[in-house]
């Protein structure tokens, strides 16, 4: 669209808006008015059709910008964001794999110490130490169940955190 043209429309929408305004100025005036609408509304459109965007990868406007500055920059940026990600998920699955057997450990070590403080506690009453024995059934289970409901609090408040 010519100045000339952008001028009209400007114009029209304007004694559209308000029959007088126009009438009343100069011509250079009228001009002036126009000229500063026409700045004004072409200002607001290149803000209203701004792009925002997030991620790794550039719009493809800037890709073929890239590919005009250097041959196969583009190429080279995707290869290089593609190669990140499978990184990244590389070593996410190394940490979730970590901390499977470490959780695994945990628990075999702890359900051995259990059954050994059950034995000790069966030997015990049977040599005739039941005050001994009593002792290591109430410290067994007591500790059984402090560390389940331990475990149960530090849950829920992961689960809060991940959900914020």
């Amino acid at each position: 669209m010519t100045d000339k043209e952008a001028r009209k429309q400007i114009r029209a929408l304007v004694e559209q808006e308000n029959p007088q305004l126009l009438t009343s100025l100069d011509a250079t005036k009228r001009n002036q008015v126009l000229d500063t609408i026409g700045r004004l509304m072409h200002r607001e459109v290149s803000v209203s059709h701004a792009e925002f965007r997030s991620g790794p990868l550039p719009s493809p406007e800037e890709m073929i910008r890239y590919n005009d500055a250097a041959p196969n920059l583009a190429d080279r940026i995707v290869r290089m964001v593609e190669k990140q990600q499978d990184h990244r998920m590389e070593m996410e699955s190394l940490v979730i794999t970590s901390q499977q057997k470490q959780g695994a450990f945990g628990q075999i070590i702890g359900a051995g110490l259990v059954v050994l403080l059950i034995a000790a506690g069966c030997f015990t009453a049977y040599i005739g130490a039941q005050g001994v024995a009593g002792t290591i059934f109430a410290t067994t289970i007591l500790g059984v169940a402090g560390l389940y409901g331990i475990g149960k609090v530090v849950q829920k408040k992961d689960l809060q955190r991940k959900n914020k």
